[in-house]
């Protein structure tokens, strides 16, 4: 045991989000920060020998970003599970948990906390992995007679149904979240005046791109984008979000 929390990081994933919580709720003797390639790590495996790698893989083995390790050697997985760990033992009486919320912003918090891992994921896993969620048996028809289709058509049937499902939820952030908290302009998303852990990490999610594009969130989800434009003018966030390469908001 390292006697400071470890985070595993790959550029520009959601462990960015815990790399920003580290930044603003821990001294920088308290963490340590493994800098791995997403690819190379999750994909093609081209560095499994890299002892960084098996260590990651030891405490997960499932090898996905972010995998932390605590100062006493337990292991956290899941951005939000981390990030609410990381509240209760460091930020509990902080702006960036819920101690100074009303009843009202504290049930936001944990339902959109929640919403964006269960509804946004599952998207964003389909669209980087699809083929891994279409596939057919050798020889056979996904369709037969008199409506036969190919597995190219089938497979994109499904990115265009799931992408169009990613806008929905975006959509949803817009018309059903944050119009209904902000209450006027350079607020976060809950309506209030210092931001939460929650506009971290939508200010991580609205970066996965290309389906939709940054772009599209800008056009589509105004409140959304001036939201986070207002998280990442915080200097220590915005010192994170750049090193990651997530820059299209500031």
């Amino acid at each position: 045991m390292s006697g400071k929390y470890t985070l595993f990081h790959s550029e520009a994933t959601s462990s960015t989000a815990v790399e920003a919580a580290f930044k603003v709720l821990l001294e920088p003797a308290q963490y340590e920060i493994i800098e791995l390639d997403f690819d190379a790590t999750t994909q093609d495996k081209s560095n499994a020998d890299d002892e960084r790698v098996q260590h990651m893989q030891a405490a997960n083995p499932l090898l996905q970003f972010p995998t932390v390790i605590a100062p006493d050697g337990s292991v956290l997985t899941e951005v939000v599970a981390i990030l609410l760990y990381l509240l209760e033992a460091h930020g509990a009486d902080s702006h960036w948990g819920t101690t100074h919320l009303t009843s009202a912003q504290r049930a936001a918090f944990y339902r959109w906390l929640l919403f964006i891992p269960d509804q946004l994921y599952p998207t964003i896993t389909i669209l980087g992995t699809s083929y891994s969620y279409c596939t057919f048996p050798p020889g056979s028809s996904p369709s037969p007679p008199p409506h036969p289709c190919t597995e190219e058509e089938v497979h994109g049937w499904l990115l265009d149904t799931v992408k169009q499902r990613r806008k929905d939820i975006f959509t949803i952030i817009e018309t059903e979240f944050i119009a209904k908290t902000l209450r006027q302009p350079g607020q976060y998303v809950l309506g209030t005046d210092h931001p939460t852990v929650l506009d971290i990490f939508l200010a991580v999610v609205v970066h996965y791109s290309p389906k939709p594009r940054p772009e599209w969130i800008k056009e589509n989800c105004p409140l959304l984008t001036a939201s986070v434009q207002t998280t990442l003018r915080v200097p220590e966030l915005r010192e994170v979000f750049v090193r990651n390469d997530m820059d299209f908001f500031l």
